[in-house]
This record gives C-alpha cells, sequence and structure tokens, in this order.
C-alpha cells in the first residue's frame, strides 16, 4: 500500500459517512481558518486528516472544527487589488435533512485551488452549530482563488454526502449559501449477504432494487466495511447540488453511503428499469468523483466531476438495465443515469 492511499484511507476513516460507530477524532483547531492540507505537486489532491489536537509542528488538521460563533468578526473584508482571481475571505451556510430539521455537527468541508499556482487544499471539516448553521474563515494564504468545492456530511448518519461547486462569480468576498444543504435519508438494503470470504463476487439488493455483484475486499470505503452500504435513488425533485455540474440532465440518480473506490475492477450492475424501456434500449452512465474515484482505465474523477463509463442496456425480460464487466461500476459515490435522445 502506498504512502498516499494510506493517507486517503486516514482521511476517510475520520471524515468518511458511516452508518454506525462515532465520527473520528473531534477536536477544536486552533486558529480562525483552521488547518488546511497541501497537496505538493503531485496529480491526487491530498486530503489528510487526523483526530487530535495540533501541537504546532505538525501539518495534519484536525479531524473536524466546531464554527466560531462570528468569525467574521474585526476582520478586513477589503479585497486584493492584486488577486486576478476570485478573492474569498470566508463561507456561511446551514445544513438540514430531507425534513428540513437542522443537522448540528455535520461536517462541512471546504477544498480549495489556488488561482496563483494552482495548489489543492482541503480544509478541516467545521462542524455546524445546533441549529444547523455555519460560518469559517478561509485560510489567509489561500484567498485568491481558482475554485472551490464544498463536501457536506454527517458522521453515524445514514444520509448522503452533498458535493457543490462555489460560484465564483459572486462579488462578496463571504460567500452565503441562501439555500440549506440539504442531506437526504439513506437505506439498507434489502438482501446483503455476510462478508465471509472478502474475495466471492456475491450480489448485493440495494434499497431501490438496484443489484450490484460486490467483492467485498475491492470495496475500499476507507474503513467502513461493506455491509455498512447505505444507498437511495433521489427523487426527481431532490435538492441536491452536485448535479449541476453533470453534463448532462439525468432521468435516474443514485447516491451510495459511505462512498467508495473499487479498486482495479469494477462491479456489474443492475437498475430496476423504471424508465418504460424497452428490451435493448440502452442509456448512458456517469459516475461522479468524491474523495476517491478511479474509472477502469486509470483516470482520476475529481470532486464534483462527472465522467461517462458506461453504457447499460434493458436486458430481455425488459425488468433491469444491465451494466457488466467494461460498462460496471468503477465507484460508488454518485451514479448518474441519461437516456439519450433518439
Amino acid at each position: 500500500m502506498t504512502m498516499k492511499k494510506l493517507i486517503w484511507m486516514l482521511s476517510l476513516i475520520l471524515v468518511g459517512a458511516c452508518t454506525s460507530g462515532t465520527p473520528g477524532g473531534g477536536q477544536d483547531a486552533t486558529s480562525d481558518a483552521g488547518d488546511v492540507a497541501v497537496d505538493e505537486g503531485n496529480t491526487e489532491p491530498d486530503v489528510v486528516l487526523d483526530a487530535g489536537t495540533d501541537s504546532g509542528t505538525n501539518t495534519i488538521p484536525d479531524a473536524a472544527a466546531d464554527v466560531n460563533d462570528d468569525p467574521f468578526a474585526g476582520v478586513d473584508l477589503t479585497p486584493d487589488p492584486n488577486c486576478e482571481g476570485a478573492y474569498i475571505i470566508g463561507t456561511s451556510g446551514s445544513v438540514v435533512g430531507e425534513d428540513n430539521e437542522p443537522i448540528d455537527e455535520a461536517f462541512v468541508q471546504a477544498c480549495l485551488v489556488s488561482f496563483d499556482d494552482g495548489q489543492y487544499v482541503c480544509m478541516a471539516p467545521k462542524k455546524t452549530k445546533q441549529d444547523g448553521s455555519f460560518a469559517f474563515l478561509m485560510p489567509d494564504e489561500l484567498r485568491c482563488l481558482a475554485s472551490v468545492t464544498m463536501r457536506i456530511l454527517k458522521p453515524a448518519r445514514a444520509v448522503i454526502t452533498e458535493y457543490c461547486d462555489m460560484d465564483l462569480t459572486d462579488p462578496n468576498v463571504i460567500v452565503h449559501w441562501e439555500d440549506p444543504f440539504m442531506l437526504y435519508d439513506t437505506y439498507d438494503p434489502t438482501e446483503i449477504p455476510e462478508e465471509g470470504d472478502a474475495e466471492v463476487e456475491r450480489t448485493v439488493v440495494l434499497y431501490d432494487g438496484v443489484e450490484i455483484d460486490m467483492i467485498p475486499s475491492k470495496f475500499f470505503s476507507g474503513g467502513a466495511p461493506y455491509e455498512e452500504l447505505t444507498s437511495r435513488r433521489l427523487p426527481a425533485d431532490a435538492k441536491v447540488c452536485a448535479p449541476k455540474s453533470a453534463p448532462v440532465e439525468f432521468e435516474g440518480i443514485y447516491v451510495f453511503q459511505p462512498e467508495a473506490d473499487v479498486f482495479h475492477t469494477t462491479f456489474n450492475t443492475r437498475l430496476p428499469n423504471d424508465y418504460g424501456l424497452e428490451a435493448g434500449d440502452q442509456v448512458d452512465l456517469y459516475v461522479m468523483g468524491g474523495l476517491s474515484c478511479g474509472l477502469l482505465n486509470g483516470d482520476k474523477v475529481g470532486e464534483v466531476e462527472w465522467a461517462h463509463y458506461g453504457v447499460g442496456t434493458v436486458e430481455e425480460t425488459g425488468a433491469f438495465i444491465e451494466a457488466t464487466g467494461d460498462n460496471g461500476l468503477p465507484c460508488m459515490v454518485w451514479l448518474g443515469l441519461d437516456i439519450p435522445t433518439p
């Protein structure tokens, strides 16, 4: 196992949204802007987190930091005239469940790309307050930005992990999200065999009738066993942000929790044909990248990036849309189904 893979595994253990257990760590950060983990020129972004209090000598941030009551008080809000990108000092918003009730101690993480040198940095997650609100500063040295991606999750609760690109055309140096981030519930599979021999393939039937032929040893979620898998086909009117970055408008969106990569293979998938398609009809399938998502050809799919990975075909009975072999599922974050226009 490479050091980068080990670091990524640690990050998932600490901030991945599992359906049981407790959040890793939880010490408060000691600075207003929070600690960051820096990518130093490699092609894979680092998301590096630890569970202890920073001593000032390490570069690994605490697992999650409480949000200050007013982190913007006394802060100079004057934009940097030398910044040719988007000058962002901080951000604020709120997190709710699909019942519109606030979610406290949700993790809100910002991943930043520097406009000046393209450096990729993920801040330590901040925890929402009891009313579901959050507000935090960007690091002093990273405010001239090319992009900002938000990642929102609630450890120890079966809900989706939401991703959203920040609109950098906003003229304000503090970007406020008017609409709350809504974390939809996910549900247990209807059939999931015990892990047993982790090298043996078995069929898992998810809540919405999706069937996936899984090999537990290839399900890399950073520590959560495959038995903790939950999922959800989102309702058509779901108030989510992640699909806004997709190249097409999806007829169906499926979300997996915890998010996981599928190493060096794909999982055969059968989606219920709830779309009125006939035997032999085909659909285009996309995955959205999260903390780690690799296609079968080795290409990495970045956060909030949607990649076309295969084609599904309605099998002869018309009951399922099958995607197998090279068309199988390469990672388990968000899956989008698009019916091509004739």
